[in-house]
């Protein structure tokens, strides 16, 4: 999950190469809008579980993703 898409079909294909499977989704989305968030999750969500996340979104704590704020998720 990133904001732009530049990079994220690049990333998504050297994951994949690296593991040897295509079993690697990629989605566009701005944690800073809740509402996008939820969407993408449920997106995610109904094609598999999640196995791993890279997140590179920015932040101080290690939190998981459902414990941290609004507050939190719109200063990243």
């Amino acid at each position: 999950v990133r904001r732009s898409q530049n990079k994220l079909e690049k990333t998504a294909k050297e994951i994949a190469d690296d593991n040897g499977n295509d079993i690697v989704s990629w989605h566009t989305c701005d944690i800073r809008e809740e509402d996008r968030v939820k969407q993408v999750m449920g997106e995610i969500l109904q094609q598999r579980p999640i196995a791993g996340l890279v997140n590179n979104a920015g932040g101080q704590f290690p939190s998981p993703l459902a414990d941290i704020s609004k507050k939190a998720r719109t200063s990243a």
